[in-house]
């Protein structure tokens, strides 16, 4: 007979935090389990959708950041995707908001 064996996978929980300086903002990334160079994916919602506005990668200690202008005096909300690799599955991490410094 066949056997059907699924392996138990870690799934990745990434967090974020948000920073805003004049006009920008900055999307701070941390992978746990900690991944180094892994593939992570910047989102922004828009018109109710998540939307990609940018890809970066972890440093050797998982961490990543990406700065984005957006328009000042607004709130945006963010979210992020890292990639998983090595049997950890990819994660998204919870969305945050932020109003944009003039």
């Amino acid at each position: 007979g066949t056997l059907n064996v699924s392996i138990a996978k870690v799934t990745e929980h990434p967090t974020i935090h948000l920073t805003s300086r004049s006009g920008t903002v900055t999307v701070h990334v941390t992978s746990h389990p900690k991944l180094s160079h892994a593939k992570v994916s910047y989102y922004v919602k828009h018109k109710g959708n998540f939307t990609k506005i940018g890809v970066g990668r972890t440093g050797h200690r998982g961490h990543a950041s990406q700065t984005f202008v957006e328009g000042k005096g607004h709130r945006y909300t963010f979210r992020a995707k890292v990639t998983g690799k090595s049997g950890v599955a990819t994660g998204v991490s919870k969305s945050k908001s932020i109003k944009v410094k003039k």
